[in-house]
């Protein structure tokens, strides 16, 4: 297991506000829009490495973390980012932001037990989350998410949600945990890497999917295979293995994860799902409780034979035009790729330093296999993935060992050269 040097820095920060000055937000990019909006701002910079940050809350406060960036320590359990404060708290924004977890626990090769409980097994019950909200009306907009056990998570008295405008990138969960089944709204988002798309399926009673609406519009979600999913050694689930990473087993969850007879309604209109394998998990609500349905689209990757045609077949004789399906892995990819290009045009300041260096094209496992340094896949460390580290040198990447980079961290640089020459010959 290659754990990556994670240097602590500490706790730089500045949180300062505005009040009377009027700034302009939404000229770029519509994920600010909502700082324009009346109430007071708090600016979040700086980066918080340590603990939680619970800001103080207030109706209509708006929080401009554009250059603020959070990361999520071995220590805490739950969220990062918490909006929990005084009840009368209500239609608040949070704009901005980037969100990972330390990689000295929470690298991208440990297990899903690992992600949610930590690698020692302790029995300390973390469950974290990015961002957290307990307050009506909540919008999150504009967050980068990387590398976390659960995304976004709505909690207590926070119905009517909104998330708009998010990046969540590599999620070892939930993207959207929802599992107070609360309304809410996801519109215009980047799920690009969900273990299990949406959660509405409380671990407890008292919550109602009744009268409850999920809106999704303009949602692109991809569902990445991760290592060692949940309870891969004693359920019967479909996993499978990759080459040059041995026996583990890889698989994603449920992309809707519902309470059975318990869901809420969904309205899903102009959304791409992307499926790598069968999962023979739920990858739709029941069609019982979808009330609308349009111009939605299934991208099928694995074996066509097992596409859910039956599924196809249901939805669009309730709703005509409501979902198409297509298993060409060519015109598959090219579609996500167009979508995701365009997404991340239109998005110019949501993970502004971090976006692909070609938008659309991913490549999973995100880690190095059982050949450090071996960027051909070839079985050796050579001249030949030196040449391929050098041809990409000291350029962004999501392509990982593939372009030469080592360390898995979106660059090629000096540290993936130190790896090739250190595992030179092997």
């Amino acid at each position: 297991m290659l754990r990556k040097l994670v240097l602590f820095i500490g706790l730089l920060s500045v949180v300062s506000f505005i009040s009377d000055t009027k700034i302009s937000y939404a000229a770029n990019d519509p994920s600010f829009a909502c700082l324009d909006a009346a109430g007071p701002t708090q600016v979040v910079t700086g980066f918080y490495g340590t603990g939680k940050f619970e800001p103080e809350t207030a109706p209509f406060k708006k929080f401009d973390a554009r250059t603020a960036s959070f990361e999520i320590p071995y220590d805490i359990s739950w969220g990062k980012v918490v909006l929990r404060g005084s009840s009368d708290s209500h239609d608040m924004c949070w704009a901005g932001g980037y969100v990972t977890a330390a990689l000295d626990w929470h690298d991208l090769d440990i297990s899903w037990d690992q992600s949610k409980h930590g690698y020692d097994q302790s029995g300390t019950y973390r469950n974290t989350a990015a961002v957290e909200s307990f307050h009506n009306r909540t919008t999150w907009t504009g967050l980068h998410i990387y590398n976390v056990h659960d995304g976004i998570r709505t909690t207590d008295s926070n119905d009517n949600w909104r998330i708009q405008h998010v990046w969540l990138d590599y999620i070892r969960d939930d993207c959207v945990e929802n599992d107070h089944i609360h309304s809410g709204e996801i519109y215009d988002v980047l799920f690009d890497g969900c273990y299990v798309g949406f959660s509405s399926r409380p671990s407890s009673t008292g919550y109602s999917g009744i009268n409850t609406i999920i809106k999704m519009n303009k949602m692109l979600m991809r569902m990445e295979p991760m290592p060692y999913p949940y309870k891969w050694d004693t359920k019967s689930d479909p996993t499978f293995t990759v080459p040059g990473y041995g026996v583990t087993p890889f698989g994603y969850g449920n992309t809707f994860k519902l309470d059975n007879g318990n869901e809420p309604n969904f309205e899903i209109t102009n959304s791409i799902f992307l499926h790598e394998y069968d999962s023979e998990k739920d990858i739709f609500p029941p069609i019982a409780k979808v009330t609308v349905c349009a111009n939605n689209t299934l991208i099928w990757l694995g074996d066509p034979t097992k596409a859910p045609f039956s599924l196809l077949d249901q939805i669009n004789a309730k709703f005509p035009g409501c979902l198409i399906l297509i298993t060409g892995k060519v015109q598959g990819k090219t579609l996500w790729k167009d979508k995701v290009a365009d997404w991340h045009q239109r998005h110019p300041d949501v993970g502004v330093n971090r976006k692909p260096a070609v938008p659309g094209e991913y490549t999973w496992p995100r880690y190095q296999g059982s050949v450090i340094g071996d960027a051909d896949g070839d079985g050796k460390v050579d001249g030949k993935d030196y040449l391929i580290w050098l041809s990409h040198y000291n350029q962004p990447t999501t392509n990982g060992v593939k372009d030469g980079d080592f360390d898995i961290n979106g660059n090629v640089n000096g540290l993936d050269y130190i790896i090739w020459l250190s595992n030179y010959g092997s």
